[in-house]
């Protein structure tokens, strides 16, 4: 073989080597892509997101620009910037990255689950805060009308929830409505209280028309002439008490200062009272004056001033009589028995 033989073959070699050099590094970084895409899907199903984005990124150093790690990539970024943003309680921002990850077209099937579950946290915590501002907004409304108790409603149980997922100062502004609440409710208190107190001793000055016992005694002179003489006892409690012997009984009278008038027989003169005042069993004597009367036994159409009177028989009986006035005629009426009070005639 010449030389120029020996140099083209040598020439050709040079190009199968060079040729089995390149697929030798075509085949090497195929593998290496394909290995860092399946430990990217391993990392995320595994919620090792940091891991998985690195995978990723490793992928795409193997295979520039490839479609599917960008993707997968791109989903990873926008989950873990909607965990940040959630956390932050930049809800909107969050929704908004959330939604990155669910339109990507052809993405990670295996982070789709995660994010779902995200997405509707995300929702649930927003329709959580306008029900909340709403409430606030309620309740502040309420307050500046001076409806402090039906504020209080509203906020009661907004303080009892947990609100760490509101925004900072939205626990702190419920806070100091129910504490202007608490003490516009406690001036009102007290306002009302004084003023009960200022008409409850209007009133008393109001109703105070007797000052003393002289006051005392003309008032009943004009309200109860038929009281008669009357005798100053006492003053005890806010009573003035009087005695009064009146007709044909001794009374007891008393008046407050504001007028109030009381009355009670302390002892029956009647000659009907008076008369055989022995051997009665207790409250019987005064039964049957009652009862006779009630009967008519002491009619009103009797002849008047007839003096009725018992005049004692025996231990057990007694005569109910009638006496004439200005005579000694005596009408007999009933006989009654002392223990029982059965009476007859």
């Amino acid at each position: 073989m010449n030389q120029k033989g020996a140099i083209r073959m040598k020439k050709i070699g040079l190009v199968v080597f060079a040729l089995l050099l390149l697929v030798g590094c075509g085949n090497k970084g195929q593998e290496s892509y394909e290995a860092a895409m399946e430990k990217g899907v391993e990392s995320v199903v595994a919620k090792e997101y940091a891991k998985g984005e690195a995978s990723f990124e490793l992928a795409l150093e193997s295979k520039k620009e490839d479609k599917k790690a960008t993707v997968y990539l791109n989903q990873v970024k926008n989950y873990v910037q909607a965990k940040k943003e959630f956390e932050a309680k930049d809800y909107p921002g969050a929704k908004k990255s959330i939604q990155e990850v669910m339109k990507a077209k052809d993405g990670l099937k295996e982070i789709l689950t995660v994010a779902e579950k995200l997405e509707k946290e995300i929702d649930d915590v927003q329709k959580d805060i306008s029900e909340n501002d709403g409430k606030l907004a309620e309740a502040t409304g309420l307050s500046e009308a001076k409806k402090y108790q039906e504020s209080n409603a509203i906020l009661d149980p907004l303080l009892g929830k947990n609100l760490d997922r509101m925004a900072n100062d939205f626990k702190i502004k419920c806070e100091e409505l129910k504490k202007k609440n608490d003490s516009a409710l406690e001036e009102e208190s007290q306002q009302a209280q004084e003023k009960e107190a200022k008409e409850a001793a209007d009133a008393q000055v109001s109703k105070k028309l007797i000052s003393n016992k002289d006051d005392a005694f003309n008032y009943i002179q004009v309200k109860m002439p038929q009281a008669g003489k009357l005798t100053y006892i006492s003053y005890e409690g806010g009573l003035y008490h009087f005695s009064s012997e009146s007709g044909l009984a001794e009374w007891h009278i008393s008046v407050d200062e504001a007028g109030n008038l009381t009355e009670e027989v302390v002892k029956d003169l009647s000659p009907l009272a008076s008369s055989d005042t022995d051997g009665w069993a207790p409250g019987v004597k005064e039964a049957v004056i009652a009862s006779v009367k009630e009967r008519g036994y002491l009619a009103q159409d009797a002849i008047e001033g007839v003096d009725y009177y018992f005049s004692n028989k025996d231990d057990t009986y007694t005569h109910l009589s009638g006496k004439l006035p200005g005579g000694s005629e005596i009408l007999p009426i009933v006989t009654v028995n002392k223990q029982s009070g059965d009476y007859h005639g």
